[in-house]
């Protein structure tokens, strides 16, 4: 969060922009532990409801991350910002 607030200040001066998105849970290595032959990886919603605290109760979707990169891609008045992209999980843990 830092670097990005330090980054769009720094870069402002020569015009560009520097935003990142914060993602939740979504499928991937990370999460899954495994992928399959097209670089795909899979989370089950249960494993995601078993935890407890998402409230969306499912793991986040590739279009819902494609929308945050688009939305922050097309505006170009938006310049330090972070955008949480998972599912309400921060309104249920405190991140921010």
């Amino acid at each position: 969060m830092h670097l990005t607030k330090l980054m769009s200040s720094e870069f402002q001066k020569a015009g560009i922009r520097v935003n990142s998105i914060a993602p939740g849970y979504f499928p991937s290595e990370m999460t899954a532990k495994e992928s399959d032959d097209r670089q795909k990886s899979h989370v089950p919603k249960e494993k995601i409801q078993e935890k407890g605290h998402v409230p969306l109760m499912r793991p986040g979707r590739e279009v819902e991350m494609g929308m945050s990169v688009l939305y922050l891609a097309k505006n170009q008045y938006v310049n330090g910002e972070i955008i949480a992209v998972d599912g309400g999980v921060l309104n249920v843990i405190a991140g921010r």
